[in-house]
């Protein structure tokens, strides 16, 4: 490997580094459940486990001995061409990950004695590195002049024999042929070994190493990983102890439904799906976090990711997750981040990073760069707050999508308004969720409620299981109790009913009017007459700015108090639109107006 000016880079120290990131990450910053998932699946010790994943790790690059890459530097290629052969390749593309998945088919079941079906999907998982995996195709229309022939087979052969010899693993257990047929498994071991070859290949950290000999190389690899590790906050987060109090988490006595979300944490003792069904106000968000903070701490989980509908819902829950996470953490271990696609300009991103340059040292919650500057690393931190798309993406043919599943393994994951998801977007979370369950991630969805129908789909495809009769006498189906809350894990569901607070307490008056504004306006402004605020919710934005015209032109309230409010906004106009609105008519609002009209979209329920 070369850098910008004139040095290399051995590869057998590259694929030392990017070994020794695994075996760092594995000492100082994977929790327990992650850890215990991989032993649980191997059938072995820890100690072997941790070295099997550095060796295999190690081999992500074993392609890049090949005739185009090496090819590809002119001054390493005039130095190599008088022991090994470059054939000419045309301009035919020779992804480095597809030689080391070619190689790695036979050279794992021919030097080790691994069951062919293991050595297959060790090779796919990773020869993926870069994003995609290779198919079977695609690695069988690599010719000798592409991989290169026996001489580059022989370099390769010794690389393999060199790493093998280094980590020891003719002495360690067997890699279990059971394996073969664990697809969450080679999806977490491809996003591992793909986030510790970025960690990997930081020119600052590992690009500057030599040693007289590869054990000794090892052993300052394994320093600089760690260093790294350590400055780019992958070691600060521990899993918190001990079952806090409601009260001092999150600042007030705890409602009926958060009552039962107290009551029902100590019994989910393994990864579940949690329901969550009642009006808005009644807490739902703060009980979620509740049942999250007691799996961090019994579970030893990596972390909590918010999925929110919208941008301006994941900024404003941004806020609520800090204040958690301050209540929560004593040291600056915490590592909040705002996962969607304008996060870079909202405030409420900024008021985190800000906290943390506090000048006496008391912040406990940061936003980490270096996840930061890559879409695709954000759900690595150890908490994030965005939009469901970040997690949806998880589940589609998009580029590092094991990264994501990586990024969203044994933590628990809360979706919120998941009454508000179209059937496209319901189709893929019960997708996720099947993924979720696999890697034993808990899973809690928030809703106002959920048709019958839909709830039964979320539990089958969490539980992978028709939901029988539950614990509590009911089906979920229509005759369930509301408000409510339904658990579902490997040995069974149960539904729970609540009690709805004094404040959901309301009556609502529902008139039909004919569409055309004459039908009604004269009842608004007769209303209006008593003061008042409105809200008008337009199917499209073409309605929502043909009604705030004619509305200008009837001057029911003054002009300062007419707002439109739709998503077509430029963004810092929608998002000062948004404060402007939550300022206006929040709860217990000071500068709620006499009279005025807000014409929006769906956005202002969606989004506020």
């Amino acid at each position: 490997r070369t850098h910008k000016t004139d040095w290399t880079h051995s590869l057998v120290f590259h694929l030392i580094d990017v070994a020794q990131v695994v075996l760092a990450l594995w000492d100082r910053a994977l929790p327990d459940s992650t850890r215990g998932y991989f032993v649980r699946t191997l059938q072995m010790d820890q100690e072997s486990a941790r070295k099997w994943l550095g060796f295999i790790a190690a081999l992500h690059d074993l392609g890049k001995a090949c005739p185009p890459f090496q090819g590809s530097y002119p001054p390493g290629r005039q130095a190599l061409a008088s022991a090994l052969s470059f054939p000419d390749t045309g301009n035919v593309r020779t992804p480095h990950g597809w030689v080391s998945a070619y190689a790695l088919r036979e050279l794992l079941p021919r030097r080790l004695g691994m069951a062919r079906s293991v050595a297959r999907q060790i090779a796919y998982a990773v020869g993926g590195h870069h994003g995609v995996f290779p198919s079977a195709h695609a690695l069988n229309e690599l010719g000798p002049a592409r991989r290169g022939g026996q001489d580059w087979e022989a370099v390769r052969r010794d690389l393999f024999e060199a790493l093998a010899e280094l980590f020891g693993v003719r002495d360690l257990p067997p890699w279990p042929s059971d394996t073969a047929d664990t697809p969450a498994f080679w999806t977490l071991l491809a996003g591992l070994v793909c986030f510790a070859d970025w960690i990997g290949s930081i020119e600052e950290y590992f690009f500057r190493l030599d040693a007289p000999d590869l054990p000794a190389y090892a052993g300052r690899a394994y320093n600089q990983a760690v260093a790294a590790l350590e400055q780019l906050d992958w070691t600060g987060y521990t899993p918190p102890t001990g079952v806090p109090d409601f009260s001092s988490l999150f600042g007030f006595s705890p409602r009926p439904l958060q009552e039962e979300a107290i009551k029902l944490a100590p019994r989910l003792t393994t990864p579940a799906l949690v329901i969550v069904e009642a009006p808005t106000g009644e807490g739902k968000t703060e009980a979620a976090l509740f049942l999250a903070d007691a799996w961090l701490h019994r579970a030893r989980q990596r972390g909590i990711y918010v999925a929110m509908p919208t941008q301006a819902t994941s900024n404003q829950m941004l806020g609520r997750v800090r204040r958690y996470l301050e209540h929560r953490f004593t040291r600056g271990d915490a590592n909040l981040l705002l996962l969607h696609g304008n996060a870079a300009w909202a405030k409420e991103r900024d008021e985190v990073r800000l906290s943390a340059i506090d000048e006496e040292g008391e912040s406990t919650v940061v936003a980490q760069s270096w996840f930061e500057v890559n879409k695709k690393r954000g759900l690595l931190a150890p908490f994030a707050v965005g939009t469901v798309d970040q997690a949806l993406l998880s589940v589609l043919q998009t580029k590092h999508f094991f990264v994501r599943l990586f990024g969203l393994s044994h933590k628990t994951v809360i979706f919120d308004e998941v009454h508000a998801y179209d059937t496209y977007m319901s189709t893929l979370l019960q997708h996720l969720l099947r993924w979720l369950a696999a890697m034993e991630t808990t899973v809690i969805l928030l809703s106002a409620t959920l048709p019958s129908q839909t709830r039964r789909e979320l539990v089958k495809a969490y539980t992978g299981r028709n939901s029988a009769d539950l614990q509590a006498g009911q089906n979920l189906d229509s005759s369930m109790p509301y408000p409510a809350i339904t658990w579902a894990t490997a040995e069974g569901e149960e539904v729970v009913p609540l009690e709805t607070s004094s404040t959901s307490a309301r009556t609502l008056a529902l008139e039909w009017h004919a569409s055309p504004p004459e039908s009604w306006l004269p009842q608004l402004r007769e209303a209006l007459d008593d003061d008042g605020c409105v809200a008008i919710i337009c199917n499209t934005v073409a309605r929502a700015q043909e009604l705030y015209g004619l509305l200008e032109n009837e001057h029911l309230v003054p002009d300062e108090d007419l707002i439109l409010f739709h998503a077509r906004f430029p963004f810092a106009w929608r998002q000062e639109i948004e404060e402007q609105v939550l300022r206006r008519f929040g709860p217990d609002t000071p500068d709620r107006p006499k009279r005025a009209i807000v014409v929006a979209t769906q956005v202002i329920e969606q989004s506020l």
